[in-house]
């Protein structure tokens, strides 16, 4: 039983996350590039060690998606290998397994591989998609199923992580981005480090990852690089055994069929985002050029897949810097609807005060009258009891005679 004292269970909103939610709300507006700059700036070891204890709070709470996405040979296997390895000894020590959560062996090339592993699973364990072994033997890199999207949901309550390598973001339901920057070697050239960009979602829109900081990770031992690369020859080999030389093929009919058919392949969003047309579309155009017999239907749904894939990366950047336009209009529109909030606030409170300084001016000078008036009432009200006095004086010698006396004394 795990001691519910540990300061990672202290609170079950993610460390993380609430770091970066204050900091997205206190500074609402900034662009993507701001942030960009703010992530460059921020020391590599803040961020990692920022990422590292909100995972070591998490391995109590929920599972861990998480991905990775460069071009070949940029890291992306290396450092997402040393996350899943991370988190396994992590979740090892944090939950007392005793079995490791993480080996070579929960790497996978395939989602029909992964979701025949699922059943299996034990609390805790980490499995790796590498999907970029697909772009290299140009097959395209076969959308993750639904099964699998279906399983990073109910397997949260398992501990059960995934994590994603690819050339193109996938559509995932994942927290942590990763893209590869650097592979930092030692004075043999043995890779030591490798070093990633980690975006997460933006507090106003979570549908916007921006920038973060940059996170190191050590690169995996020997003896798991050496069994991780046998493990992907090994793949390989049994692709070709089982598909022979329709690979290369079908990806010759990928490249064709998009020069051919490229304004057909392709649809524009009112937005202005550029979106290849929807599987049964892109099947159709494939079926009338190459006819349905010529490959299985594996082979068939990698070849669209390509297709679709080489449409998409044709215009991520054009997309990318598209949606950057549509955020920053929409948070243009947010802060001038804010502007206009604030300024009437302001009108509203600079009413509301210049009325309560006139009520204010109103009530010292209605105050200041009443003074005088009460001054002035009792200055009236100080002479009529002098003259009362008087009176009284009179009258009480004209009874007693004393005036009298008084007056005969001068005759």
């Amino acid at each position: 039983m795990i001691a519910m004292d540990n300061k990672y269970l202290l609170s079950q909103e993610s460390p993380m996350k609430q770091c970066y939610d204050n900091f997205d709300v206190s500074e609402i507006g900034l662009s993507p590039e701001q942030y960009k700059i703010m992530a460059m700036k921020t020391p590599i070891q803040q961020t990692t060690n920022l990422l590292l204890t909100d995972w070591k709070r998490r391995v109590y709470f929920q599972n861990i998606i998480a991905s990775i996405t460069g071009i070949s040979g940029s890291g992306k296997s290396s450092f997402i290998s040393s996350c899943a390895l991370t988190l396994g000894k992590i979740s090892k020590e944090s939950m007392h397994y005793d079995y490791d959560p993480f080996t070579v062996e929960n790497v996978y090339y395939e989602p029909a591989e992964i979701r025949d592993r699922i059943p299996t699973l034990k609390e805790g364990e980490i499995l790796l998609r590498d999907e970029h072994l697909h772009g290299q033997a140009g097959i395209g890199s076969d959308l993750t199923t639904a099964v699998l999207k279906d399983a990073e949901q109910q397997l949260r309550k398992r501990k059960n992580s995934f994590f994603f390598a690819s050339i193109e973001q996938e559509d995932h339901s994942t927290f942590f981005n990763f893209s590869t920057k650097h592979i930092i070697s030692d004075q043999t050239g043995y890779p030591r480090f490798v070093i990633a960009m980690l975006s997460t979602p933006l507090y106003s829109n979570e549908n916007i990852f921006v920038w973060r900081g940059l996170v190191s990770m050590p690169f995996p031992s020997k003896e798991y690089w050496v069994a991780y690369e046998k493990r992907k020859d090994d793949h390989i080999a049994l692709l070709v055994k089982q598909y022979g030389n329709n690979y290369s093929s079908a990806s010759i009919d990928a490249i064709n069929i998009v020069k051919k058919f490229h304004d057909e392949l392709i649809f524009r969003t009112r937005e202005g985002l550029v979106k290849p047309i929807k599987t049964d579309s892109v099947e159709r155009i494939v079926y009338d050029e190459i006819g349905t017999r010529k490959y299985t239907n594996k082979i068939y749904s990698m070849l669209i897949s390509e297709i679709q894939e080489r449409l998409i990366k044709e215009y991520k950047e054009q997309n990318d810097a598209k949606l950057i336009e549509i955020e920053a209009r929409k948070e243009k529109a947010v802060l001038e609807k804010k502007e206009i909030l604030q300024m009437q606030i302001d009108e509203a409170r600079r009413i509301k005060e210049a009325k309560m300084l006139a009520f204010q001016e109103k009530l010292a000078e209605d105050r200041r009258r009443n003074d005088l008036k009460e001054q002035a009432l009792k200055i009236r009200e100080n002479e009529l009891l002098i003259a009362r006095a008087k009176k009284e004086q009179k009258e009480k010698m004209r009874s007693d005679g004393s005036i009298d006396h008084f007056k005969e004394g001068f005759v």
